[in-house]
């Protein structure tokens, strides 16, 4: 940005200010004196309104701007921090930097939705599994899959409850999960000791499912997010 400083008694035209060859000058009283004022390889601005013109910000592409913001050093301080500090993290697309911020109602419940799908995943794993090989009972693979499938639910409301995920950013993260879980059992198929299953992959997607539903469902019969906590 380039200050362009003119006195009001300089002038007695619009044109009396005007760019030649790249460069600000300004005609003393219409008389053969120029007198240079900057040198810039910008577009022409109207400066000036018959004797009324005063110090302005010529910004970047032409156009004027107050010079109280030029001038002052806490305004140019505070537009160059909030372009630094402008957000670019590939993460906000699941959060924003409010509710990462805020302990709310939303919250704690993802976080008891988390904690209750471990536990059920644990039974599944170490009750269920084993009675139905036992038994030989045929579950259409769900035994096999229990990992995979209790396991997506706890991931997806975790990291709900670390991000405090709200709207349709929820949603971003499952399916992030979801695909990340896929990928890696598609994966096992390069790996030196890696084991593919296809009831790995249908337990992630019904377990992607499953933690839709709870996630519309917690939304359909909580009426009101409620703060409790900001930091």
């Amino acid at each position: 940005m380039i200050v362009v400083g003119v006195p009001a008694q300089l002038l007695t035209r619009p044109s009396q200010v005007g760019w030649s060859a790249g460069c600000g000058y300004a005609q003393l009283f219409g008389g053969p004196l120029k007198i240079p004022l900057v040198c810039t390889s910008f577009r022409p601005a109207h400066i000036g309104t018959y004797g009324r013109a005063g110090p302005f910000a010529v910004p970047r592409g032409g156009g004027l701007t107050d010079r109280s913001a030029s001038w002052n050093p806490d305004a140019r301080r505070t537009q160059s921090q909030a372009a630094v500090t402008e957000p670019r993290s590939a993460w906000l697309i699941f959060t924003d930097r409010e509710s990462f911020r805020t302990i709310d109602l939303f919250r704690l419940l993802y976080a008891a939705i988390a904690v209750s799908a471990f536990l059920l995943t644990e039974v599944g794993r170490n009750v269920y599994r084993p009675y139905v090989y036992e038994n030989g009972i045929n579950d259409f693979g769900i035994a096999d899959s229990m990992g995979n499938l209790g396991g997506i639910v706890v991931q997806v409301f975790f990291s709900l409850a670390i991000l405090n995920s709200q709207g349709k950013k929820a949603f971003n993260v499952i399916g992030f999960l979801v695909a990340g879980y896929v990928l890696y059992e598609f994966a096992q198929v390069f790996l030196p000791k890696g084991v593919f299953d296809w009831k790995d992959i249908y337990g992630t997607i019904i377990g992607g499912f499953i933690a839709a539903v709870f996630l519309l469902l917690m939304r359909l019969t909580v009426n009101a997010n409620r703060v409790l906590v900001k930091f």
